[in-house]
């Protein structure tokens, strides 16, 4: 009976070493698809802010040479733009 119970014994201690070794394993992949999807996610907010800041030169290109173009249309514009902004905002 002894050696029956010691059987067990290392039998059961087996199955804990199986069981450790399978849960380290699937944390490690688990953060190993974290830190990819983390990676991703990066890169795509990397492009996405480097596409709006060429966007936002573009932009500001193309009002520069408008207002180069008609000094006295974009003050103007400024001027009513301005006129309308204080009225919306004074409104009770």
């Amino acid at each position: 009976m002894n050696w029956n119970t010691s059987r067990m014994s290392d039998n059961a201690a087996d199955r804990v070493v199986s069981f450790a070794d399978d849960a380290k394993s699937t944390a490690a992949d688990m953060r190993s698809r974290v830190s990819d999807a983390m990676g991703k996610g990066a890169d795509w907010a990397s492009k996405k802010t480097d596409d709006l800041d060429a966007t936002s030169r573009e932009l500001i290109g193309y009002t520069s040479d408008a207002v180069s173009a008609r000094p006295l249309l974009a003050v103007g514009i400024a001027v009513l733009t301005g006129f309308l902004i204080s009225k919306l905002l004074s409104r009770d």
